[in-house]
């Protein structure tokens, strides 16, 4: 049969420093079925998953954990989805990122895009929701990105699908999707698949078995049976979400008071349509929306991270008013405002869970023994007591998340600013964070939290404010400054205008002939001609005046440099027109080899330059692939020191004078250099599991070929080239 055969006698594993995670796992899992992996938050459901996709350190196991995974033509032996969302992209476009894994099972390219486009259907990353195969991948929201996650998963029928809480992020209309689409690609494929889940009924229907974690093992369970364990069990039910019943209601007894913060037609271009909101003292406000509407943009404005384009922010707190608290000092941030970010490592200063809440706790004042008296209490609500010493980097999603509201709630602030604060937590858990937000909320507090959790929004009694989705529009930009280059590519036909019709390769040595004409001319005219044609280039390839006008900048300053150096080491002085004219010749030569690459490289798209050096320059797929999925770290890397920037303010930490901007930058510098090797250590993962490896046979979706254009650009190049070496005749 397709899908894979597990087996598990007596296995174990130990992370390195930490106690010991599974021991004594046994169970079988047979081909084409579906498993749930469920139980408590932080019980090595992950680390179980892990090991199934082969990503475990070495050294730690014991026991035996068998996966027999054959994987017939046209598809893979695993398809994973991290827990991280955007861990699991690896492309720059959305229909580039679903195509890979297909690529790499070699099927045949007449087939990848309609397939492609038929996954990004099931999920609901079609055009008709505003997404389409050309989205590019970095402007996808956390729930995008998780669907996304699935698409490639599922793509190419793998033989074993793993998925680490798929549904998490999403909403009900986003989460039946990714549980159809699974279904569809389990019925198509005969696919095994193992799923976790802290919420299982919606897997239930399709379930062969139940994995149960608990108490450092793992047991086997019927579905049928798994309504009875848990009425029978009041352990297993803090631990298994599947009976609502029992969920605390903290609906508020009081009317909400005076208003404290309001929003007045907040708007942030591509990722906030204008907005207005106010919120009172003891009120819970539920922003909710489908992904990518704007509930993290909302709150980052709120709590004064992020300035929006147009609106005002007015808060009211202890007797006063202010405008606009993205002005504010990041003092005056903590002070006011405890905020949870949809990742909690972003907000992560120090190594150790008890010191993120004592850190929280600085500048508050408080003598020694409230503190340490504040943080034991915290560490015991959010059953983080054991974890005390941790690394807060090695921890489960769900504790992170734990540990991240209490960082945003131990100082014990008027108006708490919460994103997805249930993200990964069993009911339990789960029970104790929507209890200590109905005590804020009760003792006069304020709550804006952003959720795709309909059940923390009913146990509280939140107003809910519901926010349009993104509509269907084709590849709109959702993060400022990053605008799409007008020259473009259908990913799905390999078809382009302007500059991006060209063959990357010829683009780029055309570009190089260009500025090596201009290092060997002789001549002035020569040198602007050159520079014209570059600059004539870039505006009928599709590339917008002002982007033109942004690459002519720097290399005009370039140009003025050199002129005026020469002219002041003249020997003729610089007042001389003989020493301004032979600077002319440094100078537009200067212009004349920086322009065309500069062109080049904004024009150029990197997943076509990567197709090309496999297909033309027989470069391996897993050198050419890995270094295109490192590249596209780069801005998210600039995105992640934007992020860190906005979480440092909320912890406080950042001011006016040198040495706190330099403690602040030290601190952002190293999270950013954790932050660049963890993400690099996602990224080889999901490459490896989407079949990169060297010697497969791979194919290419997009067609790489090339005709006139291309000719001509060359023909152009040389032509140049021969121009420059004539003036030197």
């Amino acid at each position: 049969m397709p899908g894979a055969r597990i087996a598990a006698r007596g296995w174990g594993y130990r992370y390195p420093g930490r106690p010991q995670a599974l021991a004594g796992v046994s169970f079988d899992v047979r081909p084409g079925e579906l498993v749930v992996l469920a139980g408590a938050s932080g019980s090595g459901k992950s680390t179980l998953l892990g090991a199934l996709a082969g990503t475990l350190p070495v050294g730690g196991s014991t026991g035996s954990l068998d996966v027999e995974a054959t994987a017939p033509a046209g598809s893979l032996p695993v398809g994973l989805v991290q827990q991280e969302p955007e861990s699991n992209i690896v492309m720059e476009r959305v229909g580039d990122d679903v195509a890979f894994p297909l690529e790499s099972a070699a099927v045949p390219p007449a087939r990848i895009w309609s397939r492609v486009d038929a996954m990004l259907r099931i999920v609901g990353l079609d055009e008709e929701r505003g997404v389409g195969p050309d989205r590019p991948t970095i402007r996808l929201s956390g729930g995008q990105q998780q669907l996304l996650a699935v698409g490639a998963a599922c793509a190419a029928d793998p033989a074993l699908v793993l998925l680490d809480e798929p549904t998490a992020n999403l909403d009900p209309e986003s989460a039946a999707a990714v549980v159809g689409a699974v279904a569809a690609a389990r019925a198509g494929s005969g696919s095994t698949v193992v799923v976790i889940e802290h919420r299982v009924e919606p897997w239930l229907a399709l379930a062969d078995r139940v994995l149960l974690s608990a108490h450092g093992t793992v047991s086997a369970h019927r579905p049928g049976d798994l309504p009875g364990l848990v009425a029978s069990d009041p352990d297993l039910a803090g631990r298994v979400w599947l009976d609502h019943a029992h969920l605390p209601r903290r609906v508020p007894g009081d009317r909400p008071g005076a208003a404290v913060l309001e929003a007045r037609g907040v708007t942030v271009p591509g990722r906030l349509p204008p907005t207005s909101l106010t919120v009172r003292a003891g009120e819970v406000v539920a922003l909710t929306g489908p992904p990518g509407s704007g509930k993290s943009t909302l709150l980052s404005c709120l709590a004064g991270l992020l300035a929006p384009g147009h609106g005002t922010v007015l808060v009211r707190w202890a007797g006063g008013q202010d405008l606009d608290p993205w002005s504010w000092p990041a003092a005056r941030i903590a002070e006011v405002f405890g905020i949870v970010f949809q990742d909690p490592e972003h907000q992560f200063l120090t190594g150790r869970v008890a010191d993120e809440l004592r850190h929280g706790l600085l500048g508050a004042g408080l003598p020694d023994t409230e503190v340490g008296a504040r943080v034991d209490a915290m560490l015991r609500r959010l059953r983080l007591g054991a974890l005390a010493q941790a690394n807060p980097f090695t921890l489960s999603g769900g504790e992170q998340r734990r540990l991240s509201v209490g960082t945003a709630l131990v100082r014990d602030p008027g108006i708490l600013l919460l994103d997805e604060p249930t993200f990964g937590q069993d009911p339990a858990t789960w029970a104790e964070v929507v209890d200590i937000i109905g005590a804020h909320r009760d003792a006069g507090g304020s709550v804006v939290l952003a959720t795709h959790d309909p059940h923390l929004v009913t146990s509280l009694g939140a107003r809910v404010l519901p926010l349009p989705g993104p509509g269907p529009t084709r590849a709109g930009p959702s993060r400022p400054g990053r605008q799409p280059v007008a020259a473009g590519r259908d990913s799905r036909t390999g078809t382009a205008s302007g500059l991006r019709r060209l063959d990357p390769l010829v683009l780029v040595t055309a570009a190089a002939l260009l500025s090596a004409a201009a290092l060997i001319s002789r001549s002035v005219g020569v040198n602007l001609g050159l520079a014209a044609v570059a600059v004539l280039a870039a505006l009928l390839g599709g590339l917008a005046p002002r982007q033109v006008g942004l690459l002519a900048i720097p290399a005009g300053l370039a140009a003025a440099s050199v002129a005026l150096s020469n002219a002041l080491l003249s020997q003729s002085g610089i007042t001389s027109p003989l020493a301004w004219q032979a600077a002319a010749l440094p100078a537009t030569r200067v212009l004349a080899v920086a322009l065309p690459g500069l062109v080049a490289a904004i024009a150029l798209d990197p997943t076509a330059l990567a197709d090309s050096l496999v297909v033309r320059l027989r470069v391996p797929a897993r050198a050419a692939y890995s270094v295109l999925a490192g590249l596209r770290l780069l801005p998210l890397l600039a995105d992640e020191w934007a992020i860190l920037g906005r979480a440092s303010r909320a912890r406080g930490i950042g001011g006016a004078g040198p040495a706190a901007r330099a403690r602040q930058f030290t601190s952002m510098a190293f999270r950013l250099l954790v932050a660049a090797l963890r993400r690099a250590g996602r990224l080889a993962v999901a490459l490896d599991v989407r079949g990169l490896r060297s010697g497969s046979d791979r194919t290419v979706a997009r067609p790489v070929t090339a005709g006139w254009v291309d000719a001509a650009a060359m023909v152009g190049g040389v032509l140049a080239l021969a121009g420059a070496l004539a003036t030197r005749l």
